[in-house]
């Protein structure tokens, strides 16, 4: 590994790609080191950046901290030096090793089945073998990313590793195996039927893939950080463009006819304060319409079904690329009241967020 330092975070996201790279390639852990103002010293991985915070996994924690850019005096990055930049994009066999060795316990490397498809390589320890495992990769994860593609144009990176897809037995093999790479307890992974981490989505057999709206919202997650290179946003960003192409395709919630009932109701969040949620994930349980968490879920799909497919739809393209490319706020901010998003909505609507929540208002005909 080569070593960066560097005061934050004017190349973040371009790091975080190559650390993804790194991650898969390298049969050694990866540590980062960080040094806050206040002389605390920090040894860890990082994980994402929201534009004024990022997240940061310290060495034997199980949760990352959510630190502010100002608080942070220092970050040294390990990079992956060029050779394993040059990793062979379909895995080779000690990468296929090095990823066994790290995310299996021993007892199961041995039943590990493995498959390619055109975008994906598949550890499999789901029953029905190599035919239900080939139909999960090459038909079912392939018809999603093209349909991903088609609602998110982007150009396909050259030499690109294959995306890893981990498909366990059952919801309790997928929960303990959760637990290693995410830090979760056994709570906090069996509460979900599907991630997406890093480079990596996981989620257990249930039988058809293509029918499951989960499998599409986790497998966008996936795509939306390792194809639109898209990590930060927050939450509400990230969680709104997975429920909109779950929606779009599954029809799972319909979220074009929920927005008029949210608006006014007693469950309904303001965007400034929806945009500072800090994480929806795991808050609104199975029941995404039950609970205040669960609307706000829902609501960040309907933002972006807005963005997306309303009178701004054009400009659709443009707010991805001001997210992907977000460096902080710069020259071009004249508020000292400004939220990132008030930036990002300004360069790219000529709204701040107020403007852009009464204009979905005004749209959803209320």
């Amino acid at each position: 590994m080569e070593t960066l330092t560097m005061r934050p975070f004017s190349c973040i996201r371009a790091l975080l790609a190559l650390a993804f790279i790194a991650i898969q390639a390298a049969p050694a852990a990866r540590a980062d080191h960080l040094e806050m103002v206040d002389g605390e010293a920090l040894d860890g991985r990082l994980i994402s950046d929201s534009g004024d915070r990022l997240e940061f996994l310290v060495s034997g924690e199980k949760r990352p901290r959510r630190l502010r850019h100002r608080d942070i005096a220092r970050l040294v990055l390990e990079l992956p030096t060029p050779q394993e930049q040059r990793a062979d994009p379909s895995w080779s066999e000690w990468q296929v090793a090095a990823r066994l060795e790290r995310d299996f316990i021993e007892e199961h490397r041995d039943q590990v089945l493995l498959l390619r498809s055109r975008h994906y390589i598949l550890f499999s320890l789901a029953p029905g073998g190599a035919k239900g495992a080939r139909k999960f990769i090459a038909r079912d994860m392939e018809e999603i990313y093209s349909s991903f593609a088609e609602t998110f144009p982007f150009q396909e990176p050259e030499n690109a590793p294959l995306l890893p897809v981990f498909l366990l037995k059952d919801h309790d093999q997928y929960a303990r195996w959760s637990m290693g790479p995410t830090g979760w307890d056994y709570a906090a992974a069996s509460a979900s039927a599907g991630h997406a981490y890093m480079d990596y989505y996981a989620t257990y057999f249930t039988g058809s893939a293509i029918s499951n709206p989960t499998v599409w919202h986790e497998a966008a997650h996936q795509l939306v950080g390792n194809r639109l290179n898209i990590h930060g946003g927050g939450s509400w960003f990230q969680e709104g463009l997975a429920v909109y192409f779950e929606d779009k395709y599954k029809h799972s919630e319909n979220v074009e006819s929920l927005a008029p009932g949210m608006i006014g109701s007693d469950r309904y969040t303001h965007f400034r304060e929806l945009f500072e949620v800090k994480s929806l994930l795991h808050s609104s349980g199975d029941n995404k319409k039950g609970s205040i968490a669960g609307q706000r879920y829902l609501q960040s799909g309907t933002i972006i079904f807005f963005l997306a497919e309303g009178p701004w739809k054009a400009k659709f393209g443009a707010l991805l690329a001001a997210v992907r490319d977000w460096r902080g706020f710069g020259s071009g901010t004249t508020r000292t009241s400004d939220s990132m998003w008030d930036v990002i909505f300004r360069r790219v609507y000529g709204l701040d967020v107020d403007g852009v929540e009464g204009a979905w208002k005004k749209w959803f005909g209320k």
